[in-house]
């Protein structure tokens, strides 16, 4: 593929794939049974929505009290340091006394729209450009059911 050039995106009617035709036949079928049994499934949801929340309410409860409860584990305690608050509380000698260390971290970052235009410029070559960079297709999809 040319790096100077948009990839197309390319159509193709549900029909010409089977596993894309399979889904929507699996799809209708599934809407055909909710349909059917409308009064089930509305029930189920109100029952799932509020296992969810009281889900949502009682590991808040536990992790506030800190409490094993039932299905709520707490099953052990993790230690965090925070770096930073140590050397600003004991300055940088005795950070690194302490076992602290001090490091350099290298970021990069490009420019998108000023880097495409000198790609089309062409002040880059070919085989530069396809070392770094990468099409990588997007896709919107259905959502799988979750139950």
């Amino acid at each position: 593929m040319p790096t100077n050039s948009k990839k197309q995106i390319t159509k193709v009617p549900a029909t010409e794939v089977k596993e894309v035709s399979d889904f929507l036949d699996s799809l209708g079928r599934l809407e055909t049974f909710r349909a059917k049994h409308a009064e089930v499934f509305a029930e189920f949801e109100t029952l799932v929505n509020e296992y969810n929340q009281k889900l949502e309410d009682a590991e808040r409860t536990c992790r506030q009290r800190q409490i094993a409860c039932g299905p709520f584990d707490l099953y052990n305690y993790s230690v965090k340091y925070d770096p930073k608050a140590l050397f600003d509380m004991v300055g940088h000698d005795r950070f690194l006394e302490l076992g602290g260390t001090i490091g350099t971290e290298s970021t990069y970052a490009v420019d998108k729209k000023k880097l495409e235009i000198k790609i089309q410029q062409g002040e880059l070559p070919d085989e530069v450009v396809d070392g770094f960079k990468k099409v990588s297709p997007s896709f919107h999809t259905p959502e799988k059911i979750i139950t």
